[in-house]
């Protein structure tokens, strides 16, 4: 998360006349101790705050009543989005199958390749530059915007609705010389992609070939049996 945001967190919690520790301030951003020192320096020697460390109250504490200065606030509410902002944003970027670039609570940034979303629509699923494929809520989101990097697509999950305790499973396809990885959430899904795809061949996982091979097993007795009849 930005240092705007923890020094705004500060300034509102000293405000209220509540004790602050180092303690409770690292554990409430998981920073290390040495950031929060940074963080408490910088609010009182480069914004002028009237901190002091309280020893009755175990924590700091404002001296006097103290005002952020207007500039500081007002350039922390422009990067402030809200989770209506978020929402939109990636279902427009699934619809135009769009890459986002997102910036997260905690300061992490990534290449988000958005492809479904829950009932609610506030967890959405898809790929990653790095880090493979992920369920991204967009409370973790604290900025985002539309990239023009190339978009990877999840055929068998674009623009779905899922449920999170539905299990999204990982098949891999060989087209020409390369592997292709994609995931699933219905075997009726990955049927209907099979068939329409023959130039690529399925590969793997095991359990994943064996359960489609009982399907076309299961398909030819019941189609014989009915060409028999």
């Amino acid at each position: 998360m930005s240092r705007e945001v923890r020094l705004l967190w500060l300034h509102s919690h000293l405000s209220k006349d509540d004790a602050t520790s180092l303690d409770d301030f690292i554990k409430k951003f998981g920073i290390s101790s040495r950031q929060a020192t940074r963080d408490l320096k910088y609010l009182k020697k480069n914004l002028g705050a009237p901190l002091s460390y309280n020893r009755e109250k175990s924590g700091y504490t404002y001296t006097h009543p103290y005002e952020i200065p207007s500039l500081f606030s007002e350039s922390f509410s422009k990067q402030i989005v809200s989770k209506g902002e978020v929402r939109n944003t990636i279902l427009k970027a699934i619809e135009e199958k769009r890459v986002v670039r997102v910036i997260l609570n905690d300061s992490k940034s990534l290449y988000f390749h958005p492809v479904c979303y829950d009932e609610r629509r506030n967890v959405f699923a898809g790929t990653t530059d790095k880090n493979g494929f992920l369920l991204l809520d967009i409370s973790d989101i604290h900025e985002i915007r539309r990239s023009r990097r190339l978009y990877f697509m999840e055929p068998m999950l674009w623009n779905k609705n899922f449920s999170l305790d539905m299990e999204m499973k990982e098949v891999m396809f060989q087209k020409e010389d390369s592997i292709v990885t994609y995931h699933y959430l219905l075997l009726d899904d990955l049927i209907l992609f099979v068939l329409k795809n023959r130039d690529m061949k399925l590969v793997g996982p095991a359990e994943v070939l064996k359960e489609v091979a009982g399907v076309a097993k299961t398909l030819n007795e019941v189609v014989g049996e009915k060409i028999e009849d």
